[in-house]
């Protein structure tokens, strides 16, 4: 691990207490207020006061360890446009897709918000797993496996993307999944293009784009990349054919007497 994406932390390990201001939104109200939350580094839990109880609606007291789960409603989701892109990916004769390398790593996390990304290691590799033998870790940068990285990395590229600097960068605000983007059109050289913009665009906001495949045989020898089965949105796609795969498992099941 680099130092530009973890630091040390003199927190004890085993029973210390840190309490952090956080921002509770209820779902259907939209209802947005601040309360003290309690972060215990022994339980890897949550404590919290009434105060935030009550803002969520739920029954709990000081001495309770709660859990919140996904809010929906009011809060927008960035998986709404994920059939969309799939369709969109079939109305054009020429697809191209595309990921953000090493994506996550490229978001810096606020200082207060790293006593969420924990993580401990051994001071000394050779030795017994002891507490004296336990350093705390926190992540500088978002890391790849936390539950909110996807949603806050397509917050960013949403927040930059919607400013409309560059003209392809409305085609991949509709068109962006996560790290996911879809480039098409009914042209080899249009596609491009699109490409070459979206290449220059993207490190102006310190991201690069790998290019991945494309339906088009062209543009697949030109850019040297192997045309292998891959996946698009965890949907099997053979470039080669351009024919999207699917797969139903057959039921099993006994018969049951009623």
């Amino acid at each position: 691990m680099t130092n530009n994406c973890c630091e040390s932390t003199a927190a004890a390990i085993g029973g210390s207490c840190r309490s952090n201001k956080v921002n509770i939104v209820y779902p259907s109200t939209a209802k947005r207020v601040t309360a003290l939350a309690f972060l215990d580094s022994e339980s890897y839990a949550a404590l919290t006061t009434e105060k935030l109880a009550d803002a969520i609606e739920i029954d709990q007291t000081f001495e309770r360890r709660i859990t919140v789960t996904g809010f929906n409603g009011k809060v927008s989701s960035v998986s709404f446009n994920i059939v969309s892109i799939l369709i969109r990916f079939r109305q054009h004769s020429i697809v191209v897709t595309v990921d953000v390398k090493t994506a996550f790593n490229q978001l810096a996390v606020n200082k207060p918000d790293r006593d969420f990304l924990w993580l401990l290691v051994p001071k000394n590799w050779t030795k017994l797993l002891t507490t004296a033998n336990i350093r705390a870790i926190r992540f500088r940068r978002l890391n790849f496996g936390v539950i909110f990285s996807p949603f806050l990395l397509s917050a960013v590229l949403r927040i930059y993307l919607g400013d409309n600097q560059s003209p392809i960068d409305e085609e991949i605000f509709r068109l962006v999944y996560v790290d996911n983007i879809l480039l098409k059109g009914q042209c080899t050289e249009k596609v491009q293009k699109k490409l070459n913009l979206a290449k220059q665009r993207f490190p102006t906001i310190s991201m690069d784009l790998r290019v991945e495949l494309s339906s088009d045989r062209i543009l697949n020898a030109r850019w040297k990349v192997k045309t292998e089965e891959s996946t698009f949105l965890g949907v099997r796609w053979d470039p080669d054919t351009d024919h999207l795969l699917f797969f139903f498992p057959t039921l099993q099941y006994k018969a049951q007497q009623r």
